[in-house]
């Protein structure tokens, strides 16, 4: 029986992440000057954790990065999975398993009660615990649509380096309520805003009402086609009301001949057929996107919000991966706050730590699930309806 060690790495050893990384993703990377200049690979290793063999040989890792989101109104610290790896032959050795059990103990300790990942497989992190909490879809629009809606304001061009705080107030604002959306640092804002317009071919236009106050913003990139025409790729567009949306859209228009299409992935959050005149225009792809899990289901039920103003429910939960999440969980909720107490009852409802976390982050309602092996409806369906709520 083999042994193995799972830490985090030192900087001296984020070179073999990397190398497993290039090869696991087919990532092609000039390790050249490793001998002469290790300190140059050693930018980044903070996030990575790793499984060794009893060797001391590097044989999985992964990236832990840490992100806060929004959890039903409230800022929610997350642990974010990415570049999980193995080398080819080390694999279905358990190496993955480890590195997951490491990872969920330390986001306990760190308080991070969610994590979330983008999967090649969502059958195989669903083996962890992880289960599909984020859809998409993908607009494409001809933009000369765009030209119908009405415009009662003015855009200017937003220049990184320049006043970004009406931006980050409307982002803010619009996703108040959205689970999931990220709590941006200045990082993730230069990210998302910081490129330069003329180098890059990257634009951030904000909208002001008749009043001057901006109330939506639009961040579109330049896709050169093949036929020397160009598509615009939405990175954001956020709006506070239907008027600030609207002054974009018809502004959008403007772009015509120069530009073709408007091509947008986003959330379902929003349904474009129902404010276009001609539904027939819109084009939409939905797909699977994310995956999220429960980290700590006793610490996520006291942040749940809650329907009435004083009500009870058990929920008996099955988590195979984390001990601490089974069992029944009694949430009690009235004008003094939310407690939460494991204890042997009957439950109101039976289900999977995977089922529960979709219907916690509103990705799904009890409705939704026309079926499931995993979920049992024992107790008073309005009041479960009422509390998990799609958001």
């Amino acid at each position: 029986m083999f042994k193995m060690e799972v830490r985090k790495i030192k900087p001296e050893e984020h070179i073999d992440a990397l190398r497993i990384l290039s090869i696991a993703f087919r990532w092609s990377k000039d390790f050249g000057e490793a001998k002469k200049n290790p300190e140059k690979f050693y930018n980044g290793y903070e996030t990575w954790r790793a499984a060794f063999n009893d060797n001391g040989k590097m044989c999985s890792a992964l990236e832990m990065t840490p992100f806060k989101f929004k959890f039903d109104g409230k800022a929610v610290d997350m642990g974010g999975i990415g570049g999980v790896i193995s080398l080819p032959e080390e694999r279905n050795k358990g190496y993955v398993r480890k590195l997951f059990k490491y990872c969920f103990n330390e986001m306990r300790e760190n308080r991070q009660w969610f994590s979330f990942l983008y999967p090649f497989s969502n059958e195989y992190y669903r083996k962890f615990g992880y289960e599909a909490s984020l859809r998409k879809v993908k607009y494409t629009i001809p933009l000369d649509s765009f030209r119908c809606f009405p415009n009662t304001g003015e855009v200017r061009l937003y220049i990184p380096g320049g006043d970004d705080n009406r931006i980050r107030y409307i982002y803010d604002n619009f996703t108040a309520d959205k689970n999931f959306a990220v709590v941006r640092n200045d990082f993730l804002w230069n990210r998302h805003i910081g490129e330069d317009p003329y180098k890059n071919n990257s634009y951030t236009y904000v909208w002001y009402d008749s009043d001057g106050t901006a109330k939506g913003y639009i961040t579109f990139k330049c896709k050169k086609r093949q036929d020397f025409g160009a598509d615009m790729l939405v990175k954001e567009l956020v709006w506070l009301n239907g008027e600030a949306l609207a002054g974009i859209f018809k502004f959008l228009g403007s772009f015509v001949p120069n530009y073709r299409d408007f091509i947008w992935e986003t959330t379902e959050f929003h349904n474009l057929n129902l404010i276009f005149p001609e539904p027939y225009v819109v084009k939409a792809e939905v797909f699977s996107s994310g995956m999220s899990r429960i980290v700590d289901l006793q610490e996520v039920l006291k942040l749940k919000s809650h329907p009435k103003p004083e009500g009870c429910l058990a929920f008996e939960v099955q988590d195979d991966f984390l001990d601490w999440n089974n069992g029944t969980f009694v949430v009690t909720w009235n004008k003094d706050g939310v407690d939460v107490k494991k204890e042997a009852c009957s439950p109101d409802l039976s289900c999977s730590i995977q089922v529960l976390t979709q219907l916690i982050t509103g990705y799904a309602s009890i409705e939704d699930f026309l079926w499931n092996k995993d979920l049992k409806v024992y107790g008073d369906r309005e009041l479960l309806a009422s509390y998990f709520k799609k958001k």
